[in-house]
């Protein structure tokens, strides 16, 4: 009698509805299909990794919104200052918890709160755009709970951002309230004003949404254009809600946008084709659930990630399918078919495909439109439509839920059918208990981030930036929220050209151009994470060696290690202009880099006043990289802006010290190529880089010659050595001119092995084809298979 008394409700139509049973009913819902998650949120953790940068983001987020901290300057990427553009926006979401921000509650705990927001609101919204269309609240419920917790939302548990779709369903509602009779003015401008609103909070919640939602839209109003659902009125409140949410988001994403374009951020077509979905992923389910479903996504299967589980569910499909024979004479039923269709084949990609392996068919609606819509290009993983198309099938199962109540005569057979159908959703809606996943949110805080929270603010790197574990990087950034001290390292997924160029150089710390690149940035504070390094004896003499740092402390059984990075004098940087016919070339050899001034080093193009004074002075801009690596660099300068006599120069501040440019050869029968190099800094310690200039005249007739350089001791044992390929970035020794010098590769890492001592750099041009040396001619005219440059270099330990 109480579950036909339940159905009954369930069932009812009246004008005296309870505003509190879709909140309720979802509440209940969310509690139940996230156990142990929704009950525990203090002390779960749904994933170790993307879920660590969300917290971080979130925390940032709230943490500016009323403090005089510009919100964009965010603590990573160092010393960028509009670091925030680089990740997901979750700004809906930081407004939805800054209560418990303002509780004191802890970051773990805001983030599973606004987690289980999302799909608490997500059920409340789709329950009432069906409450709208069907009049029923069986089939409001029944959808409510087919699109807050379908698959494509539950593999998404780490990613809240894709989870705060929930502002959607009640955008439609609101349009689809608007065609229902002629609104009054007020009711017009209260529509308009809600229009407005959800629709700013839609776009500021997520990248992906804000691009679902202008789809949605346009569809919708498109629709109803056609359908002439709108008065006059109607259409200028719709028009004036458009307008009021661009202004509503304008502070936001114009600088957001003018960022990502300054740093020249895009997704790639070729990522729209790894990441396009196939028919047969939408069979794929998370878990194991209570119903059928065609296959699920565990190690026994297949290795599916969680952009592959798409599977709709089964009472989605029944019920959906239901509704094309039951509810296809409703209003705004065609609507979220073509929707539901459309949405399908475009995630799909480029190519429409059953299996990801299959070569499928080109679909050229999908480039033409990629090609000329930007707005597309921002999906770059288009598998993730399908949480558009989850809401569009939700609303046709709601349909075809009303459909079928409708069809029964009994009462009391249409309260149990309304009982049994959402029984059945709840049984297909379950993924198992949400029990979370091992995670450093979890643990003790490591005590270096406190001794780091206790000194004066300055730059911070974290060392590795990057190894073995893809989401090392998110740590740094979640233990960012400890300390406040600004972070080089990044955690965006999507970095710029500039940080990689970053990177490479810092991958090598602590070798002198990684020091030097710490000096120039001014970063203070370098962690050096020991449990993420592989072969520590071999790391700790090289951090024991670098001349740059000083061990500040040690901390939790030395599994970190605090270092200062020490001011130094900066070694030269050195510069050669080869006089050929015009144009004229420029060579650089930084000692050991150049980097750019820090608040230039992420603009998309660099440019820097080179100033060359002799008997006359002459000012030309270049355009240069983040840093510039030793003795790689050549420019090509218009001889005719150039002095004749060339005695200093200078680029931007710094002066470059001018080495002059190699004499030609006296001797006159060159019969081979000619080398010479010089040696920059013929003493050093050990570990450190040896740098040089070399340059080479040709040309030689062989093809895949090797530059090889070798450090010997005086008995000619090598003890280190670098092979150098012409793969097309380095003139190929055939291209070589016979009268004018070619800049080549030539400085080399030292190694932390040889004893104190006098060595020597031998240079020489290696054929694998025939595994024998291309003779040289050395400065003097000499030949030899191999040439040992005269001048010793002395390396102390």
């Amino acid at each position: 009698m109480v579950l036909l008394k339940f159905g009954e409700m369930l069932c009812m139509r009246n004008l005296r509805r309870p505003v509190l049973l879709y909140p309720a009913v979802g509440l209940l819902c969310t509690l139940v299909l996230l156990y142990p998650l929704s009950l525990h949120p203090a002390s779960t953790s749904v994933d170790a990794g993307d879920a660590l940068q969300q917290i971080w983001t979130l925390r940032w987020i709230q943490r500016t919104l009323f403090s005089a901290t510009p919100l964009l300057n965010a603590p990573t990427n160092y010393p960028y200052t509009q670091s925030l553009v680089l990740y997901q926006p979750l700004y809906t979401a930081a407004w939805l918890t800054l209560p418990f921000y303002w509780l004191g509650l802890a970051p773990l705990t805001v983030y599973n709160l606004a987690l289980l927001l999302s799909f608490g609101l997500s059920f409340v919204g789709v329950a009432l755009l069906v409450d709208a269309l069907t009049g029923s609240r069986a089939a409001a419920l029944s959808a409510g709970v087919l699109f807050a917790f379908s698959t494509a939302r539950m593999a998404h548990l780490p990613h809240l951002n894709l989870l705060s779709g929930f502002c959607m369903p009640l955008l439609v509602l609101l349009l689809v309230r608007l065609a229902r009779r002629t609104p009054s003015r007020r009711q017009r401008w209260l529509s308009g004003a809600g229009l407005a609103l959800l629709l700013a909070a839609q776009v500021l919640a997520d990248v992906y949404h804000a691009v679902f939602v202008a789809v949605l839209l346009a569809v919708l109003l498109a629709y109803a254009a056609l359908a002439r659902m709108y008065t006059r009125q109607v259409w200028l409140t719709i028009a004036a809600a458009l307008l009021a949410a661009l202004l509503l988001i304008a502070p936001i994403m114009l600088p957001s946008l003018r960022a990502q374009h300054e740093l020249g951020l895009t997704r790639s077509f070729a990522d729209h084709q790894r990441y396009a979905a196939s028919l047969a992923l939408y069979g794929v389910r998370d878990q194991p659930g209570l119903l059928w479903s065609p296959q699920q996504a565990s190690a026994t299967t297949a290795p599916f990630g969680v952009e592959d589980m798409l599977w709709p569910g089964l009472i989605t499909l029944l019920l959906a399918g239901a509704s094309l024979a039951l509810g296809w004479r409703k209003r705004w039923y065609a609507l979220f078919v073509l929707l539901s269709l459309g949405v399908l084949i475009w995630s799909l990609g480029p190519t429409l495909r059953w299996q990801r392996a299959d070569a499928g068919v080109p679909n050229p609606l999908y480039s033409l439109l990629y090609a000329h819509v930007p707005l597309l290009e921002a999906v770059r993983v288009p598998t993730r439509w399908a949480l558009l198309l989850q809401l569009g099938l939700s609303v046709l199962a709601g349909y075809g839920c009303a459909g079928l109540l409708a069809l029964l005569r009994g009462r009391r057979l249409r309260y149990g059918v309304a009982l049994l159908l959402l029984a059945l959703t709840l049984a297909d809606s379950w993924h198992g208990p949400v029990r979370g996943n091992p995670s450093v949110a979890l643990e003790p805080l490591p005590s270096v981030y406190a001794y780091l929270a206790a000194l004066p603010p300055a730059p911070l790197l974290e060392f590795p930036l990057e190894n073995s574990d893809e989401q090392l990087r998110n740590r740094y950034v979640y233990y960012a929220l400890f300390h406040p001290q600004p972070l080089l390292n990044s955690a965006s997924s999507i970095v710029p050209q500039k940080y990689s160029e970053l990177r490479e150089i810092l991958r090598d710390f602590p070798s002198s151009s990684s020091l030097k690149l710490l000096h120039d940035l001014g970063i203070k504070y370098v962690n050096v994470n020991r449990w993420e390094l592989s072969n520590w004896p071999a790391w700790q003499a090289k951090l024991a060696a670098a001349p740059g740092l000083r061990l500040l402390r040690t901390f939790d059984d030395e599994r970190h290690l605090l270092y200062e990075v020490l001011d130094q004098p900066s070694p030269p940087t050195y510069a050669t202009i080869l006089r050929a016919p015009t144009p004229q070339l420029l060579t650089y050899s930084a000692q050991p880099i150049w980097t750019a001034p820090p608040a230039q080093l992420y603009e998309a193009d660099i440019t820097v006043p080179l100033t060359i004074s002799g008997s006359s002075v002459r000012t030309m801009a270049l355009t240069l990289p983040t840093v510039l690596l030793p003795g790689l660099q050549r420019y090509l300068l218009p001889s005719a802006e150039l002095p004749e006599r060339i005695d200093s120069l200078a680029l931007g501040a710094q002066s470059l010290t001018l080495l002059p440019p190699p004499p030609l050869s006296t001797t006159t029968s060159i019969t081979a190529p000619q080398v010479t190099v010089a040696l920059l800094n013929p003493a050093l310690q050990a570990g450190a880089t040896l740098d040089c200039v070399a340059y080479a005249r040709g040309p030689v007739a062989a093809e895949g010659l090797v530059w090889s350089l070798a450090l010997v001791d005086g008995q000619w044992n090598p003890v280190q050595k670098r092979d150098v390929f012409f793969d097309g970035t380095l003139p190929a020794p055939s291209q070589w001119h016979q009268q004018d010098w070619t800049p080549l590769p030539c400085s080399m890492a030292v190694p932390l092995t040889p004893p104190t001592g006098t060595y020597f750099l031998v240079v020489s041009l290696f054929d694998p084809a025939t595994q024998t040396y291309v003779p040289l001619h050395s400065p003097d005219g000499a030949l030899a298979p191999v040439w040992r440059v005269p001048q010793p270099i002395e390396v102390q330990r």
